[in-house]
């Protein structure tokens, strides 16, 4: 990305949670994006609009995991496409574990970093523990409260 170009993205919640503004997860994804205008010094934008959003953001109780695997999905990020039209991406948040518990705030943060990270189009995963992108999909790991922090990996990658 040129350094003098500077590229807004649209998000959104969906419609059903238009309370969003006192649920404390919703503020954390807000944190996350205005971490990720930071870390790309404002070459990236965010700004909240239900008029054509480019990323689209919903909370769901449920998460269908196994409950006996150690491993599990915190979120998901899916391209909505219409006749070979990527119209928008969509991050799906599950708000509890495989065994029911809520996730934490500091748990929200950090997964709404690395997926919308996804939704700019970063579709891989890191190798590198330090790294937003790399993939902890254990719910009983102990890294999970640890505050991530974006890399100059991270940075750059979101760059290309």
């Amino acid at each position: 990305m040129d350094k003098k170009e500077i590229k807004i993205e649209r998000w959104s919640v969906c419609n059903r949670y238009k309370n969003y503004k006192s649920n404390n997860y919703y503020k954390e994804i807000d944190k996350a994006f205005i971490e990720w205008e930071k870390a790309t010094e404002h070459m990236l934008l965010f700004e909240k609009s239900d008029v054509d959003p480019n990323i689209i953001i919903e909370l769901k109780a449920a998460n269908p995991a196994n409950k006996e695997q150690d491993k599990f999905v915190s979120a998901y990020t899916t391209p909505n496409v219409v006749n070979n039209k990527l119209l928008n991406m969509e991050i799906n948040f599950y708000t509890t574990d495989p065994l029911g518990r809520k996730i934490s705030k500091q748990q929200m943060y950090n997964t709404a970093l690395h997926e919308i990270a996804h939704a700019l189009g970063m579709l891989g995963h890191s190798d590198d523990k330090d790294n937003v992108m790399y993939m902890i999909n254990d719910y009983a790991n102990p890294n999970k409260e640890k505050k991530s922090v974006l890399t100059e990996a991270d940075i750059n990658t979101i760059k290309l």
